[in-house]
């Protein structure tokens, strides 16, 4: 099976980005999920700021995925590295800013 960006489609020079990151939380939260193909673009402007939009829509989208999975908030809370992300907006699929992340990048 040929490795994708998840976030813009490219195939090649690939890497896998930790969802869920930084203070320890990595290996402690890491699930099948939480880990993406991601190409040195993408995983640059993820890494942009301290709140980049794309990292914020990427957790929005794994928390997604836990709650679809049926997990308790309290799992879901633990699997995010603490927190529950409240942003209401649509993070089904792959979606930065409102508009698919295919088209963005």
């Amino acid at each position: 099976m040929m490795r994708v960006c998840y976030v813009c489609g490219r195939v090649g020079n690939l890497g896998k980005h930790h969802i869920i990151h930084g203070h320890g939380k990595r290996k402690a939260c890491e699930t099948r999920e939480s880990r993406i193909d991601i190409c040195y673009a993408c995983h640059k402007l993820v890494h942009s700021t301290e709140t980049s939009e794309l990292d914020v829509n990427l957790k929005l989208q794994l928390q997604n995925i836990y709650f679809q999975k049926g997990y308790p908030e309290q799992k879901v809370r633990m699997l995010m590295g603490g927190k529950i992300m409240t942003d209401t907006r649509n993070c089904i699929g792959n979606y930065y800013n409102g508009r698919s992340i295919v088209e963005t990048i």
